[in-house]
C-alpha cells in the first residue's frame, strides 16, 4: 500500500467506514462453511498425523482406488485446509473427488462438501476462476438433491462472491448477494436474523462501492416490507436501521443522518426493552456512542459511552466480564487495523507508543519501530493523531490511559474504488 501523507478524502472515508462496519457488524457475511480449525497447533498436527495413518490403513485394506480411501482423503484435505495448507488440501481433494465419482456417480449428494472444500482451497491459493467453478458445481448438486431454493447453498454463494470480487466481476458478486437475500427470505421470512444479515451484507457491499442510493433503497424497501408483513418485529427493524446508518456514513453528503438513524434505533430499543437482551441493548448503545466519535464529536460520544458503562454495571446478566470487555482498549476511528505483536506476518507494521486523553484522543505519539521506511513511519504517526479510542470510565468519570503501546498496519479497503 502506498502510504503517503495525502490520502484522498474518499479513500480515507472508505477506510474509516470499513472499520465502523467491523464494529457494528462483526459477523456480517460470516456464513461458515468450515468448522473452525483447532486452537492448539499441536492438536492440528496430531489430527493430521492420525488421519494420514488411517488413510494408509484403509488403502492397505481396501485398495488405493476404494471408496473408503477416497472418503478418508476428503477428510484429510479438510484438515490440511483448516491447518493453513491449501496447496496440499487441493492436491488431495483433486485425487479424491474423481474416485468418489467413480463409485457414487457424477451427481451424488456426498460430493457437495468435497467440491466446496476444493473451491475454498483454490480460493486460498488465488485460483479464483477454478474456485468459482468448484463452488458452482457444489451448489448445482444441492439444487439436484434439495431443490433450487435450499438453504445449504447460501455459504457456497458467499464463498463464490468472494472469488468474483477478487476477479473484478463486481456485478456478478452483487447478484450473488441479492440471491442470498431471496433464499434467506424464502426459507426464514423477512424478520429472521438470516435475512437481515443477508440484507446487511449487500447493503455494506453497495455502500463501500459508492453506490449509496441503491444501498439506501435496499434498506428502505426492506424496512417497509418488514413493517407491512411483520408489524412490530422490533429486533429485525433495529438491525436494518443499523445497516442503513452504515450506508449513510459511506455517503459524504448525508453522513450526519447516520447519527439520526442510530438515535432512532436506540429509542426503539429503549421503548421495547423486553424485546432485547441486555447484551443487545448495550450493543445498540455502543453503536450510537461510536458514531459521533467517528466524526470527532468526543463530548457527545462521552455522554453515550457513560450510559453504556452504567448499563454494564447495573444490568442483570452483564456482569464483570462485560465490564472487562468495555475496559479493553478499542480503536474506533482511524485507517488502521490492530495487529497481534506475535503474528505480524507479512504486514507493513508500526509499533506506536502514545497516551490517551480521557475522551479517547491520542497524544504524545511516537513510532517506536517498523519494518518500513521513514516516509511511511511519518505517515503512520500523522494519521495516528486522527485515531479515536473508546474511553475508559471509573463510575461516571472518564479516565486517561498513560503509556500505551500498540502494533498497527494501514487497513486496505476491501473493494476497488469505482
Amino acid at each position: 500500500m502506498k502510504c503517503d501523507q495525502a490520502h484522498p478524502v474518499h479513500h480515507q472515508l472508505r477506510l474509516i467506514s470499513a472499520l465502523l462496519v467491523t464494529l457494528l457488524f462483526p459477523g456480517v457475511h460470516a456464513q461458515p462453511l468450515l468448522d473452525p480449525p483447532p486452537a492448539d497447533p499441536s492438536a492440528s498436527k496430531q489430527s493430521l498425523a492420525a488421519a494420514q495413518q488411517e488413510l494408509r490403513e484403509l488403502e492397505q485394506e481396501y485398495g488405493e482406488q476404494s471408496l473408503p480411501a477416497a472418503r478418508q482423503q476428503v477428510w484429510l484435505g479438510q484438515l490440511f485446509l483448516q491447518a493453513g495448507e491449501p496447496d496440499r488440501a487441493r492436491m488431495i481433494l483433486r485425487r479424491a473427488i474423481p474416485r468418489m465419482q467413480q463409485h457414487l456417480g457424477q451427481f451424488h449428494e456426498e460430493l457437495v462438501e468435497p467440491l466446496a472444500y476444493l473451491g475454498l482451497s483454490e480460493q486460498a491459493l488465488g485460483r479464483h476462476r477454478d474456485a468459482a467453478d468448484s463452488l458452482s458445481r457444489s451448489q448445482h448438486l444441492t439444487h439436484r438433491h434439495q431443490g433450487m431454493l435450499n438453504e445449504e447453498q447460501v455459504p457456497l454463494i458467499y464463498a463464490k462472491a468472494d472469488s468474483m470480487k477478487m476477479m473484478g466481476e463486481l456485478w456478478e458478486a452483487e447478484q450473488l448477494y441479492a440471491n442470498a437475500i431471496k433464499l434467506q427470505r424464502r426459507n426464514h421470512g423477512d424478520a429472521s436474523q438470516e435475512t437481515v444479515e443477508a440484507i446487511n451484507t449487500l447493503g455494506v457491499w453497495l455502500s463501500a462501492r459508492g453506490m449509496y442510493r441503491p444501498a439506501l433503497t435496499l434498506y428502505r424497501t426492506a424496512l417497509k416490507r418488514l413493517e407491512d408483513e411483520n408489524g412490530s418485529s422490533v429486533p429485525s427493524k433495529v438491525d436494518l436501521m443499523t445497516g442503513k446508518a452504515v450506508a449513510f456514513v459511506y455517503s459524504p453528503a448525508i453522513q450526519s443522518r447516520s447519527l439520526d438513524m442510530l438515535r432512532e434505533a436506540k429509542e426503539l430499543v429503549d421503548s421495547n426493552p423486553s424485546a432485547f437482551s441486555a447484551a443487545r441493548r448495550l450493543s445498540v448503545t455502543l453503536n450510537l456512542a461510536d458514531m459521533p466519535m467517528m466524526f470527532s464529536r468526543e463530548r457527545e460520544a462521552l455522554k453515550v459511552y457513560r450510559q453504556a458503562w452504567r448499563m454494564a454495571e447495573s444490568e442483570p446478566g452483564l456482569g464483570e466480564a462485560t465490564q472487562q470487555r468495555l475496559a479493553t482498549r478499542q480503536l474506533v476511528r482511524g485507517p488502521f487495523k490492530v495487529l497481534d505483536p506475535d503474528e505480524l506476518g507479512n504486514h507493513t507494521w508500526f509499533k506506536v507508543s502514545f497516551s490517551l486523553k480521557a475522551d479517547g484522543r491520542p497524544e504524545r505519539i511516537r513510532v517506536l519501530d517498523s519494518n518500513t521506511n521513514v516516509a511511511q513511519r511519518q505517515a503512520a504517526q500523522a494519521y495516528f493523531g486522527k485515531t479515536r479510542f473508546r474511553p475508559l470510565f471509573d463510575g461516571d468519570q472518564p479516565l486517561p490511559r498513560e503509556d500505551q503501546v500498540i502494533w498497527v498496519a494501514f487497513q486496505e479497503p476491501e473493494l476497488p474504488l469505482t
